[in-house]
């Protein structure tokens, strides 16, 4: 328990013997790179685009704001309220707190529990990043983390039964 160079090595003989890649990990994060960088740039700069709307947003190329106030003193500045980014933020928080710490994380290492709660807090970072960025694009991830979350409900329902 608290020798980590032994820990660390087992853990690694342990990955070995089931044929785990510690980076295996990061593999969808880089499948998903390309797609953001290329919906980014449809929504961003796609004429096309200009004017598409969906529910509540009138332009998909830009920032879903329902409402703006212009702050004068900071030279263009506006204050707004955009609900897709909120929503995502909510969704994702809610997935984060109702999916149980890992075993591993819980009653073992502290840093690993350390990370698995700060984890649990990064789609806040992300809602900030996507405060300001095209609606289509944040519609997106919102309708993605939905989806994820509804889907990982239903397997752990269907694995209790």
């Amino acid at each position: 328990k608290t020798d980590k160079a032994k820990l660390a090595q087992k853990q690694m003989e342990l990955w070995k013997k089931n044929g785990v890649n510690p980076l295996g990990g990061c593999l969808p994060l880089l499948i998903q790179m390309p797609i953001f960088i290329a919906l980014y740039q449809t929504f961003q700069y796609n004429a096309d685009m200009r004017g598409a709307s969906f529910l509540w947003v009138s332009d998909l190329t830009l920032p879903d704001q329902v409402w703006g106030m212009p702050l004068a003193f900071l030279h263009g500045w506006v204050l707004s309220l955009n609900p897709l980014p909120l929503i995502y933020i909510a969704v994702t928080i809610w997935m984060g707190l109702t999916t149980p710490i890992p075993v591993t994380a819980a009653g073992g290492d502290p840093m690993q529990e350390q990370m698995a709660k700060s984890m649990r807090w990064m789609p806040v970072l992300f809602g900030l990043i996507f405060y300001n960025m095209p609606a289509g694009l944040v519609l997106y991830f919102t309708v993605n983390a939905v989806i994820s979350t509804i889907e990982v409900k239903f397997i752990r329902r269907r694995l209790a039964a």
